[in-house]
């Protein structure tokens, strides 16, 4: 590296220090608008910049980072050394109930990166939200680039907030027809209203089944019901509260079965009132989580083994987000599950057709004699009296009940 470069480089790092050093009373000696600095220079909004975005909305959830673009509204001139200082500061468009005053947001954001174009050299205090830029050699501005560009990570979900950069102290000269004038600017500021493309849409909803079957039998084991839990939509949760109402005369509240996922994010407590028929559950987390996909299933065990039909009613009761963002909002795809309750497998209905005849008899005796091999499920359905083996026992008992000489294998 030459000579030269060196040292233009040494004069930039001493110029932002030099303008952090000027700017610490200024800035905080005064962080409301409508005092007038040390000097006694009244805040007055700044004619030469303009605070910007890329797009009238932007993302600024949780995590997030954002620019903010400090454009020329006119072309001036930066002599040698001078520069520009500021702070920003984060306030809500709604005012305090109480105080009347605005909201202070600025815990919402802290500054992660000050970048500018070559011949500037840039510094920042991130979470105090201090900026300083200084050139090296007059710089000439136009209005067509950014002299600065601010990036700022967003903390906590915000939907809406004011920035201003405020205590703004600027070498500027303007040229004119009529010549060169100075035009530097102490203690004023810029400002810019900043919404977040999410505010409206932030959801969690959760799917579940409108309709689910399940096999119920007075001669044979009924299935269980089983009830998945998906996450449809999530924008970001760390605490929800879920409880699912059922009819405790017609299913047995069983327990139930988080997704893998669900088990990586948040923590879980039950509360089961089988004699009321409801069961709730509590899940929290240490931070947002926004997965989508399984979160869980519930397990009942019918007690009826009559067909028909019963229902089980879900509710979201509570929904949080790390942030407290205020339009959380939270929905089922299906108020209400209905289950249906339809005749299942029959003992002595080795083939599982729906009906006891002959054929079963046939199915039996031939296993019996080593012609057929029956599954695991047909072998149950041949022991229709119960003593754990399909012999020819088996095959009178549903020949009988083919004639009509027996109304039940009981």
């Amino acid at each position: 590296m030459n000579k030269k470069r060196m040292m233009n480089r040494g004069k930039k790092f001493v110029a932002v220090a030099l303008a952090f050093a000027m700017m610490v009373p200024v800035v905080f000696g005064q962080t409301v608008l409508t005092k007038a600095d040390e000097t006694g220079t009244v805040p007055a909004k700044s004619n030469l910049l303009a605070l910007k975005t890329s797009a009238p909305s932007v993302s600024m959830e949780r995590g997030d980072v954002f620019t903010l673009s400090l454009m020329p509204t006119k072309a001036f001139t930066v002599p040698d050394g001078v520069g520009l200082t500021g702070k920003l500061n984060f306030q809500s468009p709604e005012k305090d109930p109480d105080t009347g005053k605005p909201i202070d947001l600025n815990a919402n954001f802290r500054i992660v990166k000050v970048s500018a174009p070559e011949g500037w050299a840039t510094g920042y205090r991130g979470d105090e939200g201090v900026i300083a830029i200084s050139n090296s050699g007059a710089q000439d501005v136009a209005t067509s680039k950014a002299i600065a560009d601010i990036q700022v990570e967003v903390l906590k979900t915000t939907n809406d907030v004011d920035v201003t950069l405020e205590s703004i102290a600027l070498g500027a000269q303007v040229t004119t027809g009529s010549g060169t004038s100075d035009a530097s600017e102490k203690n004023s500021y810029i400002t810019a209203t900043v919404t977040n493309t999410n505010k409206g849409k932030h959801e969690v909803q959760l799917s579940v089944p409108e309709t689910v079957k399940v096999n119920v039998s007075s001669q044979y084991d009924s299935d269980n019901v089983y009830i998945p839990v998906t996450i449809e939509k999530n924008t970001g949760f760390n605490a929800i509260a879920v409880t699912f109402t059922y009819e405790s005369q017609k299913l047995n509240y069983v327990g139930y079965k988080l997704s893998p996922r669900a088990l990586t994010y948040l923590n879980y407590k039950t509360e089961d009132n089988s004699k009321a028929g409801l069961v709730s559950i509590c899940f929290v987390g240490n931070d947002d989580t926004k997965f989508t996909g399984d979160f869980l299933t519930l397990e009942f065990q019918p007690r009826t083994t009559s067909v028909g039909t019963t229902q089980i009613t879900p509710a979201i009761k509570e929904l949080r987000d790390v942030s407290g963002v205020a339009d959380l909002k939270s929905s089922l795809t299906k108020d209400k599950i209905s289950v249906q309750f339809v005749e299942g497998k029959k003992l002595g209905d080795v083939n599982q057709d729906g009906s006891i005849n002959l054929l079963d008899a046939t199915y039996v005796l031939q296993a019996y004699n080593g012609v057929r091999k029956l599954t695991e499920t047909q072998e149950k359905l041949a022991d229709v009296n119960g003593d754990k083996k399909v012999n020819l026992v088996d095959v009178l008992k549903i020949m009988k009940y083919c004639n009509g000489e027996i109304k039940s294998f009981n």
